[in-house]
């Protein structure tokens, strides 16, 4: 008899029982795993933020830190990030609060933002600039969580080239919404930049590549002699203003150099029209008052001279003579009115003058005046001859009222020195003296019309404030210049350019 006991068969329960269980152990160790790639992948994470090269901040729902990598606690000189985490972000730390609160308001309701400039203080009190992107984290069930920050520090050349490409920008809109038309040329004076304004004027097309500013003008039809004149107002390389007409219109074409040590200019021109149609009313109302004046001035002086040929006292005599000294007066201040207006009008009579001949011609009118007083009246002039085309009477006109003005604002004794010489494509003629000279407030109103230097020298010299704005008009209508030096109680000099004759 065997008494060993048979072998026990597992039932079908349990059989299934332990496959079930190696199922959950198998679950087990795959979630195992994941976690620990998970874990693996966080902590790598994790070591990107802590050594990436810009500042990495997170913060909780309630605005508290919870990390800060190390280029953020060195960029802004905290120590340990034991001294911020579980503390809310100290809003002192942000230079402008308002803006700050602002970037944090966006983020919430936008999710995202990036590269918001702003401003910070470090732990030191110093201004760092950066610009700051935001996005907002959320949990599982999609509430949120907080915010994660990156924020770069900004260099100076960074900071310079945005503040440079804003203002950039802030040039281009003022040039697209300037009424006038603004040309930038270059030092050759060639196109550069046109405004929109510009182009219409000019009927150029956009982009087109730097032309000169002499084929810009001929093609609006700018007369060549204008042309010229601009051309050589350019060599100069001084402020200059004048007159262009452009089809039925009429402009103001006013040129500066550049400054800040750029080479090239920048012209503006002023549409005038509306202007030049009011002072050609004015002028022809001025031309009626003054012809109408005229006529009952010269009946005054005729009776006044009949009067004064008969017996007279000696009190009736110096009251005519006052009448007849006030009526010539105004007939002067008529004449130079009339002549003032048609300077400006540009009604010239062009010949060939020679100038050496023509200034000894005028200063021989003055040396007996001159002579009088005492004066020393002098004239230097070139060895060759110097040919200008000129309005003959109108250019007497403008230098007697140089010449005038050196006679009676120099005391006698004084002397007075007529120059002409040669610069470039212009002559210049030189009118100076050592008389009481210009106050440095009165020169830029000099040739404004009617405006006299009021100082107690000059008080009691009679005059009517027009001899320097007609000679202005007439130099201008010339297409020359007219300028002063002067120093108060050193004398004055007056230059004028005319263009030389072609020959």
């Amino acid at each position: 008899m065997d008494d060993k006991a048979p072998p026990q068969v597992s039932s079908q329960s349990e059989v299934e029982k332990t496959q079930r269980e190696l199922e959950a152990l198998r679950a087990a160790h795959t979630r195992t795993l994941l976690e620990k790639n998970l874990l693996q992948h966080a902590v790598s994470d994790l070591d990107d933020q802590h050594n990436a090269p810009d500042a990495i901040l997170s913060l909780d729902a309630e605005g508290r830190v919870v990390y800060a990598n190390s280029y953020f606690l060195e960029m802004m000189g905290i120590p340990s990030l034991l001294e911020m985490i579980n503390l809310p972000l100290p809003a002192a730390m942000w230079a402008d609060q308002v803006e700050a609160a602002r970037f944090f308001q966006d983020v919430q309701t936008s999710g995202a933002v990036r590269e918001r400039e702003l401003s910070l203080f470090d732990h030191s009190r110093q201004p760092i600039r950066v610009t700051c992107s935001g996005i907002t984290t959320k949990t599982a069930d999609g509430q949120f969580a907080g915010i994660e920050l990156v924020l770069r520090e900004m260099s100076k050349a960074h900071i310079f080239q945005r503040e440079l490409l804003q203002r950039n920008a802030l040039l281009e809109a003022i040039l697209a919404s300037a009424p006038h038309a603004i040309l930038v040329l270059s030092p050759s004076n060639n196109l550069l930049r046109a405004n929109p304004a510009a182009l219409r004027l000019f009927k150029l097309e956009p982009g087109l590549e730097h032309p000169s500013i002499e084929s810009v003008m001929r093609n609006v039809q700018v007369s060549a002699d204008l042309i010229d004149s601009i051309q050589q107002m350019l060599q100069r390389g001084e402020t200059f203003r004048c007159d262009i007409h452009i089809g039925p219109s009429a402009f103001i074409l006013q040129g500066a150099p550049l400054q800040d040590n750029q080479a090239g200019w920048v012209l503006m021109l002023n549409d005038i029209s509306s202007l030049k149609e009011l002072d050609a009313l004015k002028t022809r109302m001025l031309r009626m008052a003054s012809h109408d004046l005229k006529n009952p001035l010269s009946i005054i002086v005729s009776y006044t001279q009949m009067l004064l040929g008969l017996p007279n006292s000696e009190e009736q005599r110096t009251y005519l003579n006052a009448i007849l000294q006030c009526t010539t007066r105004m007939f002067g201040i008529i004449t130079d009115l009339l002549d003032l207006e048609r300077a400006k009008a540009g009604q010239l009579i062009l010949k060939s003058i020679e100038l050496k001949s023509f200034l000894q011609e005028i200063v021989a009118e003055y040396e007996t005046q001159t002579a009088d007083k005492e004066q020393t009246l002098s004239i230097e002039l070139l060895p060759d001859e110097l040919t200008i085309d000129g309005d003959v009477e109108q250019l007497r006109e403008a230098l007697r009222n140089l010449l005038d003005n050196a006679i009676k604002y120099t005391a006698p004794g004084g002397t007075i020195q007529v120059t002409l010489r040669q610069e470039g494509n212009h002559a210049r003629i030189e009118v100076a003296d050592n008389g009481c000279g210009i106050p440095s407030g009165a020169l830029e109103k000099l040739f404004q019309p009617f405006f006299r230097v009021r100082t107690s020298e000059t008080i009691n010299i009679p005059g009517t404030g027009l001899g320097l704005s007609l000679a202005k008009s007439i130099i201008d209508a010339h297409n020359g210049r007219i300028w002063v030096q002067s120093q108060e109680g050193q004398g004055s000099c007056f230059f004028v350019d005319l263009p030389i004759a072609r020959s």
